[in-house]
């Protein structure tokens, strides 16, 4: 699947829509250096794609250098405990080692749980992992907000908390 160059607040602004629709995708991949906005990404992917009071029944949180791959299979094809979905993140997914075994679990996803894997790093499409990602997920990269973007995400920021603010 081809993914065009988005800055990061537009990717941003699509996804919290979708995600607010409940439209989800049972595999993404989010790397890039704007840490910030993938952390808040994934907070309202799992507002909104789990229930509250389901939340430490279904989401599991873990990271790649800590994490052995077939527990993270494990993880993604367990089904949910009393709510709709589960979701599986993945920190630091470029430290997953035995990415094969990730693999056939990334082009078969079980539709009621999202994988989500995030890297700082950029990654090199040209290795399996990166490469069936590509082709079979959503991939976003969030590079650093430029100066240009900043008025608008103060802005959206300050609407979400309930706040009002001029020019000034």
């Amino acid at each position: 699947m081809a993914q065009e160059k988005l800055k990061s607040l537009t990717i941003y602004n699509y996804l919290i829509a979708e995600f607010k629709r409940k439209s989800f995708e049972p595999v993404y991949f989010f790397y890039g250096n704007e840490d910030f906005l993938i952390d808040e990404t994934i907070n309202i992917l799992i507002n909104e794609a789990v229930e509250e009071n389901t939340k430490s029944f279904n989401v599991d949180i873990r990271f790649g250098g800590e994490i052995d791959v077939k527990e993270v299979v494990t993880l993604c094809v367990s089904y949910p405990l009393i709510g709709e979905r589960r979701i599986v993140v993945i920190r630091e997914a470029e430290r997953i080692s035995d990415v094969d075994v990730l693999l056939p679990y990334i082009q078969n996803p079980v539709p009621s749980t999202i994988l989500a894997l995030l890297s700082q790093d950029k990654p090199d499409f040209r290795q399996k992992l990166y490469a069936t990602l590509k082709k079979q997920s959503r991939v976003y990269e969030y590079s650093q907000l430029t100066y240009n973007e900043l008025p608008q995400w103060i802005e959206q920021r300050i609407k979400i908390l309930g706040k009002k603010v001029t020019d000034d």
